[in-house]
């Protein structure tokens, strides 16, 4: 039996339909938006799953929601946080009927949290990683903590079930999520069309091309990743190539030059095929401090594109050294430096870990499964709702829209209150 239909035998037993609300600021395109839109899409195929995306900030994932017709909503405020946001998301998920509230991100949580509580809908809530302080300035920190504090507060309060996407965040939160229901359930991509990687040749083939792929900040690490290039000024062919914005590029760029390497590192920014340039290189590296379970790197995979990662976090329970990656301390530049040399000198070894890494991707890491996964966690997150006695706000004994709700799931949505 299929995940489909895995899902379907499940909600038959259960409920005639799950009315699912996913909520996120989405604000950038980053590994939780990735997410979202992937998942929600996925959701919007299943038959007896009404799937509804709430976001914050009008930005690249809104567009994208609307472009596949997932039935989405942007809930916006001149002021960061107005109360009246939360009669707003209860406002939508009332006219929806909405079951079930899975939040991601501290705004989302605070904000659709409350509102899920007031029309008695159960709550979900994603950790997709741990608190990242900047080194300055200081207020940010502050601002970050608070941000944070209020984000656990309205979870111990109000959330009963917390999912994980790695074993490693899980035991971080241990202790703060103590009384909770809580499950790990890996991110997982769906299977990248050929269409998106094909016919774009963007790297000099001359070159041994590597890159990082992401948010261009101290945590993802890619000032381990400019030293060690430093080190392998004799390698003449090597070139970096940073794909992706952050606060840390302006830095990252005036030590190139600095330090000699600028002729041998270009900045992409934001790639909206960042498939394609995935594709075209020699080696992903991921070295970063701390991870959740960073989508490029699962791409990477599926991609066939050997990796070089740190050994932290999600990253050390998808990959395994010397098997489907080379993992290599993090913050250790001259080790990195090492992997990268080897995987230069010998491509044999590129081809066999690339190879293992999309048969793993393929056999862990796919949509279906964690779909399968996440239905079971609403299925059970409703049954204790049920079992404390829902409010009947938000979704009534019986369905009266028939056809109607049918055809409202086909539209393309996109609405902004």
């Amino acid at each position: 039996m299929g995940p489909q239909n895995r899902v379907k035998g499940s909600l038959e037993n259960n409920c005639p339909e799950m009315r699912v609300a996913i909520a996120s600021v989405g604000e950038l395109y980053g590994g939780v938006e990735q997410y979202i839109y992937l998942y929600a899409r996925h959701l919007g195929n299943l038959d007896l799953i009404d799937v509804t995306v709430i976001l914050f900030e009008d930005s690249l994932l809104y567009k994208k929601l609307k472009d596949v017709g997932i039935e989405t909503y942007l809930v916006q405020s001149r002021f960061k946080h107005d109360p009246r946001l939360v009669a707003k998301v209860a406002q939508i998920l009332s006219r929806r009927h909405v079951d079930v509230v899975h939040t991601h991100g501290y705004k989302a949580n605070l904000i659709c949290a409350l509102a899920a509580r007031r029309v008695g809908a159960a709550i979900v809530k994603t950790e997709h990683g741990r608190l990242n302080f900047p080194f300055r300035p200081e207020m940010r920190s502050m601002k970050m903590y608070a941000n944070w504090m209020a984000d656990q507060l309205i979870t111990l309060a109000l959330v009963k079930d917390i999912v994980y996407v790695s074993y490693d965040l899980a035991a971080r939160f241990r202790a703060v999520h103590a009384c909770k229901s809580r499950t790990v359930i890996h991110n997982a991509i769906a299977p990248v069309p050929t269409a998106e990687t094909s016919g774009l040749d963007v790297f000099d083939r001359h070159h041994f091309n590597i890159g990082v792929v992401g948010r261009v900040d101290r945590v993802k690490g890619h000032i381990f990743m400019l030293k060690a290039v430093e080190s392998l000024s004799d390698i003449r062919n090597l070139r970096v190539h940073i794909i992706g914005r952050g606060p840390l590029e302006s830095e990252l760029k005036e030590y190139c030059i600095s330090h000699g390497i600028d002729s041998r590192v270009r900045f992409w920014g934001f790639r909206k095929d960042i498939h394609a340039y995935m594709r075209n290189l020699d080696i992903l590296v991921a070295p970063s401090l701390h991870e959740g379970l960073p989508y490029t790197v699962l791409e990477a995979m599926y991609l066939r594109v050997p990796i070089i990662a740190s050994a932290v976090g999600g990253l050390r329970e998808a990959l395994k050294n010397e098997e489907n990656a080379v993992l290599v301390p993090p913050g250790d530049h001259e080790e990195l430096a090492v992997a990268i040399r080897r995987l230069h000198d010998e491509p044999e070894r590129r081809n066999s870990i690339s190879q293992r890494a999309f048969l793993d991707v393929m056999s862990r890491f796919m949509i279906d499964d964690m779909a399968q996964r996440y239905a079971d966690v609403y299925l059970a997150a409703l049954s204790r709702a049920a079992g404390r006695g829902r409010s009947g706000k938000g979704r009534p004994q019986q369905d009266t829209h028939g056809d109607g709700e049918a055809a409202a799931r086909a539209r393309v949505g996109g609405r902004t209150f």
